[in-house]
């Protein structure tokens, strides 16, 4: 019995200083991490940092933490930021944000809250911990502008995976309730022809960018995606739904050029949208319109339009009717 109780003394021991030894460096990287930062310029300051979770895992708490880029002007502010991964499993790590914290730029200021808002990340055993696989889960996030609008997801389920092609992830998303606010709405809606917030979008597609995921992107700039394969997007907004699919080739710029194919289920309601936000004129071409209705009854349903909507030299065309420039994908 004593020899036992000996035994568990020594392996408790053992366990302890393992666990301890884990700890004094997790704080010493982390430390050393925003050390770097300042060295370049940055404002990286937190309060306190301290890591607690014996004797399983690792929990570290960043106190008060304020990081601010001088290259780019944003900085973030945070009351207090967990990063938990288990004693043997130093590349499962989950990064746990506040109820509030607040995102800044020279143009604006982003006040974040959620009821959750957690990350789960998988990383490469390496210095740049190269991101592998990750999930992200939301629950009544919502972003408030120092310009006067708001807008928030009930709920969002989102996952990254490796993809077979090199500095591919395949990304998919699950969002309901999502209320888009400010000028994102009145881009879309300025006449408040659809529900405050749509019921739910489902994105399932391939990104491929110039550079790999890793801590570099926090450090120096973000990856910047060169190939985008939309396996499926499907929206419900109202009486409004929107299925996408289809395939873009994203050039050092941003602009994307390719084909995606839509299908709309009541796409009048949709053309309404597109002339009250000023895509379309109010007298839309009569040539256009009938050129529209005959899609949709090719499709069989008069109410559903499958069409074409190509992206080249910098514009958008919508089966025959332009819609105007194309939009930018840059990851700032």
């Amino acid at each position: 019995m004593k020899r036992l109780a000996w035994l568990i003394f020594v392996c408790a021991a053992a366990w302890s200083g393992w666990w301890y030894a884990n700890a004094m460096v997790t704080d010493r990287v982390l430390s050393g991490w925003l050390d770097d930062r300042r060295a370049e310029g940055w404002a990286a300051d937190v309060q306190q940092l301290d890591t607690a979770g014996f004797p399983l895992q690792l929990a570290t708490t960043l106190q008060d933490l304020h990081l601010a880029d001088p290259t780019t002007g944003v900085a973030w502010q945070a009351p207090a930021v967990i990063i938990t991964r288990p004693v043997f499993g130093p590349t499962d790590i989950t990064v746990t944000l506040p109820p509030e914290h607040v995102l800044s730029s020279p143009f604006v200021s982003l006040t974040i809250t959620s009821q959750t808002s957690t990350a789960r990340l998988s990383v490469a055993p390496t210095p740049n911990l190269t991101l592998w696989d990750s999930e992200i889960a939301l629950k009544e996030f919502a972003v408030a502008s120092s310009q006067g609008w708001t807008s928030r997801i009930g709920r969002a389920d989102i996952t990254t995976t490796r993809g077979e092609v090199p500095l591919s992830q395949i990304i998919r998303a699950d969002l309901t309730d999502v209320a888009p606010g400010g000028p994102i709405l009145q881009l879309l809606d300025p006449a408040n022809l659809l529900p405050e917030s749509m019921q739910s979008m489902r994105i399932d597609a391939t990104a491929t960018f110039d550079k790999a995921w890793d801590i570099t992107a926090l450090e120096n700039r973000r990856p910047q995606p060169r190939a985008i394969d939309l396996h499926t997007v499907d929206m419900q907004w109202g009486d409004i739904e929107l299925r996408v699919a289809g395939e873009l080739v994203v050039d050092a710029a941003g602009v994307p050029e390719g084909d995606i194919a839509v299908q709309i289920v009541n796409w009048e309601a949709l053309l309404e949208l597109l002339q009250s936000n000023g895509v379309l004129p109010q007298q839309i071409n009569t040539f256009a319109l009938r050129a529209v209705e005959s899609l949709a009854q090719a499709s069989g349903r008069p109410d559903t339009l499958d069409a074409t909507l190509t992206l080249a030299g910098g514009f958008i065309r919508f089966g025959l009717i332009p819609l105007g420039p194309a939009p930018r994908l840059v990851i700032r």
